[in-house]
């Protein structure tokens, strides 16, 4: 956790410096900065969806972030850079038979609990058009590094007795990203867009309680407010 606070805090002060040399530079620079709030479905149902005899599913995750992309006036693409992070979380509960070594076998409740924290940070190319007009459609790819997060909590109680599992497990991977949108400038310098986002390629896997061996690959579709230079 330590970790990925220090990443986070790292990212933000890229983030910064790049909106800061933009602020001061834009006669040597353009580009763009953004925010960016949207919704991700997740691919790989076997990894974000727990059957039979619980009904989870962590598919749909709100997803933030911030995008940037930098350049000369007259560079045909632009250098692109993007960090975002989704978070998921369900829980079921089902009463059904459980073995205890000291009890043997009685009734019991049993509650399920899944979050996910899933982070990324990718690095491209854009590539826009009609520069020179309020509406801006562009096009953008490249490679995403993603760290995920998954915790399974599982709670059992019942004849007189209780048991609490709780287990993070995390891995990182590489995938491609492929991303298309629109821009309108309002004004001299604001921006608000539409884009839509694919992930494709990743590997997850984890061990533990639940092991895992699938992706976190993704289609997702956001909105952005931010400013750019010309």
């Amino acid at each position: 956790m330590m970790d990925a606070r220090r990443t986070r805090r790292r990212l933000a002060m890229a983030a910064l410096c790049l909106a800061v040399g933009l602020q001061a530079g834009p006669a040597l620079a353009a580009g763009n900065i953004g925010v960016v709030l949207g919704e991700r479905s997740m691919s790989d149902g076997d990894v974000w969806r727990e059957g039979a005899p619980f009904d989870l599913d962590l598919t749909k995750q709100g997803a933030a972030g911030f995008t940037a992309d930098l350049g000369k006036p007259r560079w045909p693409v632009r250098f692109s850079f993007g960090f975002f992070q989704s978070r998921g979380n369900d829980e079921d509960s089902v009463r059904t038979r459980v073995s205890f070594p000291s009890t043997g076998t009685f009734l019991a409740d049993v509650d399920l609990e899944l979050k996910s924290v899933l982070t990324e940070m990718s690095f491209g190319v854009l590539k826009s058009w009609r520069k020179d007009s309020a509406t801006r459609p562009f096009v953008e790819g490249g490679l995403t590094m993603m760290r995920a997060t998954l915790q399974t909590t599982v709670r059992v109680k019942g004849s007189g007795n209780s048991l609490d599992l709780s287990e993070d497990e995390q891995d990182s991977e590489f995938g491609f990203y492929v991303q298309t949108g629109v821009l309108w400038r309002i004004g001299p310098r604001f921006n608000l867009g539409v884009n839509a986002r694919a992930v494709l390629g990743s590997k997850l896997e984890v061990k533990g309680l639940r092991p895992i061996d699938g992706s976190a690959d993704y289609v997702q579709a956001a909105l952005s407010v931010g400013w750019g230079w010309p």
